[in-house]
């Protein structure tokens, strides 16, 4: 049984979650608050109608009597009853069966287990709730959902992030199963369908929009001003970074913008986010001024009969770089972090070391005999990208 208080309808939430399954029946519930002084153990338990009865009505303080409830709500007997107590967000449920002739017999009582699935206790466990509730609020579009944007996508809709715009063009292919969220019962449908679907489905509450566009085309003639709390761009395109700083203002507005990627190998992830009046510069300085190392063109695997290509590394170290981006995400829609700045983390040098192709590193790259060492570093925006930024 599925049910729900206040306006909630529970059978669009059995199918939003997959718990529909068989003949469709409605029932009633009644959800009765319990105070915390209320003595609830074993030994005081309802174990029949007329005590059930005698605690609402005791709860209530007289104002609801369950067996009128139950009288005027019959009709044929077969309808399922539920009584649902709650005591400071635990909830203890009963179901009733109506006798055959309620005149004659008493209807049965039976104890349930019930489950929360509410945001509030599936997301928090009911802790921190100002700040879930706060980010249920918020408002956030992400544009591309590949490797590193799709597990950034899934980690903002577990931390209770309320809306979720979510742009990719692309469809989801096989040889994307190794290092995304995604698997084979995807291949050849929208990115962004797909993920959006999984979500609603496996979380509660988020609501999420999947944009099948371009992440230009969307800027351009999808966004305006005051749509959005945050804007996240994991494309690792500069065509993009590019567009997201021509058509700010007209586009995006005041909100803070975050640019996140990884170079390659995952031997460092950056993400930048850019707060007004700042902005990102036209001559894209991730390459120059924010990149730990300088790449070959021998670093991207080129795929056969075709112009497309991929940098090579493993699921593991693109979702240690998502981890590191939805932390600092967070912290920017939490207002937290207030400034323009620039975060990365960075593999040791025995780890570039280690690597298969050669890279010019930089000074920022941790000195360490270990390739599982890491640094995470943060540098001033400004005074990173120059003051033209």
């Amino acid at each position: 049984m599925v049910a729900c208080m206040g306006k909630a309808d529970p059978q669009a939430l059995a199918q939003r979650h997959r718990w529909a399954n068989g003949t469709l029946t409605k029932g009633r519930a009644l959800f009765v608050h319990m105070p915390p002084s209320q003595l609830w153990t074993p030994a005081t338990w309802p174990e029949t109608l007329e005590q059930l009865d005698s605690l609402v009505s005791s709860i209530t303080a007289g104002g609801l009597s369950l067996v009128e409830w139950l009288r005027e709500r019959i009709r044929g007997g077969s309808q399922p009853f539920l009584v649902v107590l709650v005591q400071e967000g635990v909830a203890y449920g009963y179901q009733i069966h109506p006798a055959d002739v309620w005149q004659v017999q008493s209807p049965r009582i039976q104890p349930l287990s019930l489950v929360r699935v509410d945001a509030n206790w599936s997301l928090s466990r009911d802790h921190g709730l100002s700040l879930l509730s706060m980010r249920r609020r918020k408002r956030i579009a992400v544009l591309g959902c590949g490797s590193l944007g799709s597990p950034v996508i899934e980690l903002l809709a577990r931390a209770g992030v309320g809306y979720l715009e979510i742009i990719d063009n692309d469809l989801f292919e096989a040889e994307n199963c190794s290092r995304h969220v995604l698997g084979l019962s995807s291949i050849h449908k929208s990115k962004v369908a797909q993920l959006a679907e999984r979500l609603r489905t496996e979380l509660p509450g988020v609501e999420i929009r999947a944009q099948a566009a371009s992440a230009t085309a969307w800027i351009a003639q999808s966004c305006r001003p005051g749509d959005f709390d945050l804007v996240v761009d994991c494309t690792a395109e500069s065509s993009v970074r590019v567009a997201l700083a021509q058509y700010r203002d007209i586009a995006i507005g005041v909100c803070p913008v975050i640019h996140a990627w990884v170079e390659p190998f995952c031997a460092a992830a950056h993400v930048v986010s850019v707060h007004a009046p700042d902005s990102w510069p036209l001559s894209d300085p991730a390459d120059q001024k924010i990149n730990i190392a300088e790449w070959t063109e021998s670093t991207r695997v080129n795929l056969p009969a075709c112009s497309a290509g991929f940098h090579p590394y493993g699921v593991a170290d693109v979702w240690q770089a998502a981890g590191f981006a939805a932390e600092r995400l967070l912290a920017v829609l939490d207002g937290t972090v207030g400034t323009s700045t620039i975060w990365s983390w960075v593999r040791s040098r025995a780890y570039f070391e280690s690597l298969s192709v050669d890279a010019v590193t930089g000074k920022l790259v941790p000195d360490s005999p270990s390739p599982f060492d890491a640094a995470m570093l943060t540098r001033d925006f400004l005074a990173t990208v120059g003051a033209d930024g």
